[in-house]
């Protein structure tokens, strides 16, 4: 009996014991942090190189959405190509670079495929022309099958004539003016939109700038000149979605701290009427000269922007509206003169 007895309180004290135990593990084990849950990482990949051209001919690939920048081939025998020369057609990327001394124009051929280049000299007929003639823009025109350019007298002299519209043949690159003179000076930038050709000019001094922006029919040399909501200078770097009536550009900031500060906007020329689309922060162009690019693959307007804080590429989705910042890395080979000339899909 007294044996029993030990045995049953033996077991309800290692009953007792069992449950203390596991009641202690109960607690020991809510008590401990839990663990962090570790995010995978985001890894990017880019849909698209953009591809851009330096003033001395190098050129470089710059990933959409990881902002990479590579160094790819160069253009052989430039020293300083003329920004807003540089102009495409689907196949081959086109600019003007005045080469002196001796004064020798030449219009540089490259072609996307073969990764080659080319280069044509060009006369400027002085009778038609003036002396000393050079060309100032340059645009493709699909439709002509050529290019449409603003010539001045007296090349690069600071207090330019006014310059004459001409019209150069991409095959035989022989330049024929089109009777139809441009009177403003200064001209920042032009763009090509059917029958009409855009153009933004500027000039400032120590008391005073004049700014313009006009279009000019190519038939009659009808000139309008155009009033944009907000403009104190000219819009800059200009690109279109031939799908819409609206421009993309940049709207110049007159009198900012910033130096080179400016807005990206979509307006429309006929109405004037202006969207912001990056309203809320300060940044510039990365250059004046120059243009935006259009990638007809995707619908983006693109360009080059700098903020106080950083270098980046601006991406603009004109069907979706969205406006896409990828910040590059600095420092880089850029350069400060340079321009986006084509898309290549990944």
């Amino acid at each position: 009996m007294g044996k029993k007895l030990y045995s049953l309180l033996l077991m309800k004290n290692f009953g007792f014991i069992l449950i203390v135990f596991c009641l202690s593990f109960i607690s020991c084990s809510t008590n401990d942090p839990s663990p962090v849950p570790v995010e995978p990482e985001v890894v990017l990949e880019d849909a698209y190189n953009y591809l851009v051209l330096r003033h001395d001919g190098q050129m470089f690939e710059i990933g959409d959405k990881t902002g990479k920048i590579k160094t790819i081939n160069k253009i052989p025998n430039i020293d300083l190509l003329n920004m807003n020369s540089v102009t495409t057609s689907s196949t081959k990327l086109y600019f003007y670079e005045h080469k002196f001394p001796p004064l020798q124009p030449v219009i540089y051929e490259y072609d996307f495929q073969t990764k080659s280049s080319r280069s044509h000299n060009i006369v400027f007929s002085e009778l038609e022309f003036g002396p000393f003639a050079g060309l100032e823009t340059m645009e493709w025109d699909a439709g002509r099958k050529g290019f449409i350019a603003i010539v001045r007298a007296n090349y690069g002299e600071n207090r330019p004539d006014p310059g004459r519209l001409a019209f150069i043949n991409a095959e035989t690159f022989k330049v024929s003016s089109l009777n139809i003179d441009v009177p403003q000076k200064y001209i920042m930038g032009t763009l090509i939109r059917g029958n009409e050709i855009f153009a933004s000019s500027y000039r400032s001094n120590s008391s005073e700038y004049v700014s313009d922006f006009f279009k000019i029919n190519l038939q009659t040399g009808l000139m309008t000149n155009i009033e944009v909501d907000g403009m104190t200078i000219a819009p800059i770097h200009l690109s279109q979605n031939p799908g819409k009536n609206t421009l993309f550009g940049f709207l110049p900031v007159h009198g900012s701290s910033y130096m080179g500060a400016s807005k990206p906007v979509v307006f429309d020329p006929e109405t004037g009427i202006v969207k912001q689309l990056f309203p809320n922060e300060v940044i510039g162009n990365y250059n004046r000269s120059g243009r935006s690019f259009f990638n007809s693959q995707n619908k983006e307007h693109v360009d080059l922007i700098t903020s106080p804080d950083y270098l980046a590429l601006f991406r603009y989705n004109s069907d979706t509206q969205e406006v896409v910042i990828t910040k590059l890395p600095h420092p880089n080979d850029l350069g400060t003169e340079n321009t986006i000339v084509a898309a290549v899909k990944l």
